[in-house]
């Protein structure tokens, strides 16, 4: 084997391995109480948007047609 081979079979191993660890790690936070939901849906929307989503408060992402905004 080459020296090529052998690195791409190991980064290809070590990338299948850790790919459960990454996923197992990203627990996504609770979503806000859905009883606030009925009371006050400014301030829920406003929470699920801080509290799951990477997105500055001031930045307004529309373009959900390609990649959208990325959970944390």
């Amino acid at each position: 084997m080459r020296r090529r081979e052998v690195l791409g079979s190991l980064s290809g191993a070590g990338a299948l391995f850790g790919l459960p660890a990454a996923s197992a790690q990203g627990k996504a936070p609770p979503l806000p109480d859905a009883a606030l939901a009925e009371r006050d849906p400014e301030r829920y929307w406003a929470r699920v948007r801080d509290e799951q989503f990477l997105l500055p408060g001031w930045r307004a992402f529309l373009n959900t047609g390609s990649l959208g905004v990325a959970p944390r």
